[in-house]
């Protein structure tokens, strides 16, 4: 599971699950490589053209958490795009 920052409030950062697509004009995908465990974090313009969404630089804030199929299986009703629910089932340090 990959997640990113979608809004902070004073010192509170609020986490969505990737893909996301940013106000209809960006997506953000990751993309994992199952021969080398890398993960890529990949971003378009949301209608397809092929030139890059962004005019200036940006900086975003990314997570990845590994699940296992046993965690996913001893946790059925977790909600896996709540990042806060995640977190706190799976114990996970910030």
């Amino acid at each position: 599971m990959v997640y990113t920052v979608y809004e902070t409030l004073g010192t509170t950062k609020y986490w969505t699950q990737l893909p996301w697509v940013v106000s209809n004009y960006v997506n953000i995908v990751p993309e994992f490589s199952e021969s080398t465990g890398l993960l890529f974090i990949n971003t378009e313009k949301a209608d397809g053209t092929v030139v890059s969404p962004w005019t200036t630089t940006n900086t975003f804030d990314f997570k990845a958490v590994l699940i296992s199929s046993s965690q996913r299986a001893a946790n059925p009703n977790i909600n896996w795009k709540n990042y806060t629910e995640v977190k706190k089932v799976l114990k996970l340090k910030d």
